[in-house]
């Protein structure tokens, strides 16, 4: 009988500690996630650069598809945030608007890495102007994510800003910039 009982018990207790897995819409906003960077975050600061470059006048008149190059997005603040997949998002997204094509970044890196342009893995953009031209690229687009963390009690406030300057390759004049905000505050409970 105390077998049985203790069989049982082993069963039941591996039931209730078996994981579960459900997918979700990778656009649902997750309210839980604190005040860190996130997905949403990610989508949000993506979308709203890509609104505004694709409402360019500039590049809708070009009669024919601008090719930007994607320089690196400089991460400002105290969080690892993959900046690469900001810069993805946006190229995606533009890629699909038929307007816009890219140089290959790792193309862009290799030929930087050949002319000793690249210091501590990013390149400079003084002189990555001269690969761009070799490359083709109309435009360079480069930017920088910021942002300030603040700790009061058990409450956090988190603010991001993405800035990002899109640069004429012959010229180096900045012909457009935007940027996007992102605050948030989350509290933590007693337990915490």
């Amino acid at each position: 009988m105390k077998l049985h009982f203790l069989l049982l018990f082993l069963v039941g207790m591996m039931l209730i500690s078996c994981a579960s897995q459900v997918y979700v819409d990778p656009m649902q906003i997750d309210s839980d996630q604190g005040a860190g960077y996130s997905d949403t975050d990610l989508r949000m600061l993506a979308e709203k650069m890509t609104r505004s470059l694709i409402e360019m006048d500039f590049i809708a008149r070009a009669g024919r598809r601008v090719r930007f190059a994607i320089l690196d997005i400089y991460n400002k603040t105290a969080e690892h945030i993959d900046t690469k997949a900001i810069s993805d998002k946006i190229m995606v997204t533009l890629l699909k608007s038929g307007n816009v094509s890219f140089v290959d970044r790792e193309k862009l890196t290799e030929m930087a890495n050949e002319r000793h342009l690249v210091s501590a893995g990013n390149i400079n953009f003084s002189q990555a102007i001269e690969v761009g031209k070799v490359l083709g690229a109309d435009y360079f687009l480069a930017g920088d994510l910021a942002g300030i963390a603040r700790r009061q009690g058990r409450t956090t406030t988190n603010y991001m800003k993405l800035t990002l300057r899109l640069i004429d390759a012959k010229t180096s004049e900045i012909i457009w910039a935007d940027e996007k905000e992102i605050k948030k505050v989350s509290k933590s409970s007693f337990l915490d």
